[in-house]
């Protein structure tokens, strides 16, 4: 007798443990954004001369790119970093395709200044290079680091995380359940784009009748997390 209890206890055991039920659990998503805080901005000058020849226009624009850079050096308070982003050559022509005639050559070049991305500097730099021979002005354009963009993805993928917590608690109470450890967390960055924001172009002919600037209060790129979350579901009684 005893031992045909034993026998059962141990197959009522064996099954027990044989059908175990998984966790009850509940998956959210939830989406969260953060300011990247960036210290450097920039516009892009770009300036384009015609002349008869390669080397006139070549040496015309080069005179205005470099009068241009000596103006912004004295007028702007604060560190510049003035680099050219492209320059470009172009045959101009006129008169029918075929019969066409090479008249002069076209030279293009943008510098892109890079400077501290405060209101008053930007707003200053705007107007220093409004007065230079330039053709167009774009900006501001936010220029981040790797670590800033890092740091702003982490605080989205938190704020995401808390927002998918309180949607899950949110539906656990619905069934008088309460929310149990985190089983499973995925995350996606997604980043805004970093286009350059048009402030302003205008034509060297008008720039010296050009209002004045105010300062520029540049607006700050977002980073963007979506995150799905797992939770264990325990009963509340």
């Amino acid at each position: 007798m005893r031992s045909s209890i034993l026998v059962l206890s141990m197959l009522f055991l064996s099954v027990s443990f044989g059908h175990a039920q998984p966790p009850r659990t509940v998956r959210v998503s939830g989406k969260g954004q953060a300011n990247v805080r960036v210290r450097k901005a920039s516009l892009r000058l770009t300036f384009r001369s015609r002349a008869a020849n390669q080397q006139q226009a070549e040496a015309k624009n080069a005179g205005k790119v470099n009068a241009a850079k000596a103006l912004l050096k004295e007028g702007v308070a604060g560190k510049l970093k003035i680099s050219t982003d492209t320059v470009s050559l172009r045959e101009q022509y006129e008169g029918p395709w075929q019969t066409r005639k090479l008249i002069g050559y076209e030279v293009t070049q943008t510098l892109s200044v890079e400077a501290s991305n405060k209101p008053e500097v930007l707003g200053g730099l705007f107007r220093v290079a409004g007065q230079a021979k330039t053709d167009s002005i774009w900006g501001p354009r936010a220029e981040p680091t790797a670590r800033q963009i890092a740091s702003a993805e982490r605080k989205a993928a938190a704020a995401a995380i808390r927002n998918a917590a309180k949607e899950a608690m949110s539906l656990a109470s619905v069934v008088g359940d309460r929310l149990g450890r985190v089983l499973n967390i995925s995350t996606a960055p997604q980043n805004s784009p970093n286009m350059p924001r048009r402030a302003r172009s205008f034509g060297a002919e008008t720039a010296a009748a050009s209002p004045p600037v105010s300062d520029i209060e540049m607006k700050m790129p977002k980073v963007f997390s979506k995150v799905d979350v797992e939770f264990e579901l325990h009963r509340s009684y």
